[in-house]
């Protein structure tokens, strides 16, 4: 059969997203680039555009002009409503076209999406390469067995929604192309040509853990996939490799669940990495994600550790998560608080990373004696002076065990859109008045919001600049960095008592008036002027090192994720308000 149309692009592959969540125009969902990569591997013509809804008048004609078979969209909590609108507005230029969404939470609300939305044609369920690639071949066949391609979910003319049998997950992640790196010529450089955004990268897929509020694994069971499937370490670099020389990259950000999965072997797997890396020469910035329970302190760790460090890892997250054994249980966690505690205690004392915490202080089943334990576990692993470590809650993910236990119970509350996430009721309800509290402080003391990412950011360019690749600008300007790094530390100090001091005062207050607690009585002393005073201090420091390290004629490139300076161009109005009052 003749196709009636045809058209220039095979598909728009469109990343939605708010002021929040995009930062720059090369900043796509990470699974959207891998989709992209394949397509073209197998010569489709794919587009991959920015859509920011801030300003997304400027972009809807690169979306509309250039009409394609296939428009395929990662849809998540924030972004549906827009998809939506920018659906309709696909459909009325080009009403042939097929409309996909897929990304990692859709699993969990697929079935109200393709009841809701009539524009929708189907949605993907787990991996998206295979499954997108076959169907644009039979869309540009005009064939209606589009319908029956594996690891699709659709609805008949009935209203019937049909799930087609699962695609088998990819087992050789090696032969996939590399990610697409649109936009990533055109993004922001410093005047030594060194690109100022992190480039994402993954050495897997799955996660070899259970933690009962995350939903990760949702896709591998749907597609019977091992729990981990990993790249093969010279894989890795060789896309490392293409990111430094191609592009000038120097700061990485590996997105696997986990970077010491899988295990022993995955400490293996890990050397090979980064000797790999120092054999080829590679200058660059690395930040990967680990477990508490994997930071041993045998001699042959800390010689990795110490490895990892001269291959270019500078930063650390670890999921903590919890300031007793009681939450761990809960929320799934292999470790335990021993292990919280002494992985810190390694990483901080090789004094080699930026070694920063996931933390989940409010929950629903806390309790005072919970909260008590968290706040002497970030006390005494100075973890105060970052405002989300101690009021931080539990974002309720829908199919993560935690969201099923609440809903057997009975415990979501209502949900206006089926798109939002759902809030739950508190087991006591004095923690949901505390966590309340917490964030309607960072309305009325906007330089919150300030100092916590700006710490954050502090704390990078201190490491980095350990980095051998930052050598000259360390030694160039090592007065300047010993004199910022003096203002820093004290204020962080500060910052931690305040926050210990502050959380104390107002869980004693909790517990002794009950529902009837004035909290806002503790709030100036320890998050009003102090806390604003610390954060500016910090805030001009910053600055004037910023200032001397470009005076003298270096970048920032491997020293700065340019997201960060974006949010504090976001924030100059708070900043100069602080310069203003605090002068």
């Amino acid at each position: 059969m003749d196709r009636i149309i045809e058209y220039d692009v095979d598909v728009q592959l469109i990343n939605v997203a708010g002021e929040g969540d995009l930062h720059y125009m090369a900043d796509f969902p990470y699974g959207m680039a891998l989709i992209a990569g394949y397509l073209r591997e197998k010569g489709f013509k794919t587009l991959m555009l920015q859509y920011p809804t801030w300003i997304k008048g400027e972009y809807e004609g690169q979306i509309l002009d250039n009409p394609a078979y296939l428009y395929g969209f990662q849809v998540n909590f924030s972004n549906y409503t827009e998809i939506k609108a920018l659906v309709k507005l696909i459909k009325t230029r080009n009403p042939n076209g097929r409309i996909i969404f897929g990304g990692p939470f859709i699993i969990t609300f697929y079935e109200e999406v393709l009841k809701n939305d009539p524009d929708l044609d189907a949605v993907v369920l787990g991996e998206g390469e295979y499954t997108t690639a076959e169907l644009i071949e039979l869309l540009k066949q005009d064939s209606p067995a589009w319908k029956l391609t594996r690891g699709l979910a659709w609805r008949d003319e009935n209203g019937k929604i049909i799930v087609n049998p699962p695609r088998p997950a990819i087992q050789d992640l090696d032969a996939m192309p590399f990610a697409a790196r649109d936009g990533i010529t055109d993004g922001v450089y410093d005047f030594e040509g060194k690109y100022m955004n992190d480039a994402r990268i993954t050495t897997s897929r799955g996660c070899t853990s259970n933690c009962t509020f995350c939903a990760v694994n949702l896709s591998r069971k749907l597609q019977r996939a091992k729990r981990w499937r990993g790249r093969s370490p010279i894989n890795v670099v060789d896309e490392i490799q293409e990111l430094v020389e191609r592009y000038n990259v120097k700061l990485i950000n590996f997105q696997d669940s986990s970077f010491d999965d899988p295990g022993k072997l995955g400490f293996k797997r890990n050397r090979i990495i980064c000797e790999e890396i120092l054999n080829r020469g590679l200058d660059v910035s690395m930040k990967v994600y680990m477990r508490a329970n994997a930071i041993k302190d045998d001699p042959e760790s800390i010689e990795l550790y110490k490895l990892y460090k001269e291959a270019g890892m500078d930063v650390v997250i670890i999921g903590a998560e919890a300031g007793s054994d009681y939450e761990l249980d809960l929320y799934g966690k292999s470790a335990k608080l021993a292990d919280n505690y002494r992985s810190l205690r390694i990483l901080n004392d090789l004094d080699l990373f930026f070694v920063h915490v996931g933390f989940i202080m409010f929950g629903p089943y806390s309790s005072l004696s919970t909260l008590r334990q968290n706040i002497q576990f970030l006390r005494e692993n100075q973890l105060f002076y970052w405002y989300p470590s101690f009021t931080n809650g539990l974002i309720l993910l829908p199919g993560s065990a935690i969201f099923d236990s609440m809903k057997r119970e009975g415990r979501l509350l209502p949900r206006k859109n089926f798109w939002e996430f759902s809030d739950y009721e508190f087991e006591n309800p004095l923690i949901l008045k505390l966590a309340q509290h917490y964030q309607y402080l960072r309305t009325i003391y906007p330089y919150i919001d300030v100092g916590s990412p700006l710490m954050l950011t502090v704390q990078n360019i201190i490491t980095r600049l350990k980095n051998k690749m930052n050598q000259r600008v360390a030694i160039a300007c090592e007065s300047e960095i010993e004199q910022f790094k003096h203002i820093f530390y004290r204020n962080k100090n500060i910052l931690n008592e305040l926050g210990y001091l502050g959380s104390l005062e107002n869980i004693e207050r909790i517990e002794k008036d009950g529902l009837e607690a004035n909290l806002m009585l503790s709030s100036e002393p320890y998050f009003g002027k102090k806390w604003e005073v610390a954060v500016y201090e910090t805030q001009e420091a910053y600055e004037t090192l910023i200032d001397a390290i470009n005076a003298k004629g270096f970048g920032l490139g491997g020293l700065v994720f340019n997201v960060e300076l974006v949010k504090r161009e976001r924030q100059t109005d708070v900043y100069e308000n602080m310069k203003y009052k605090n002068r």
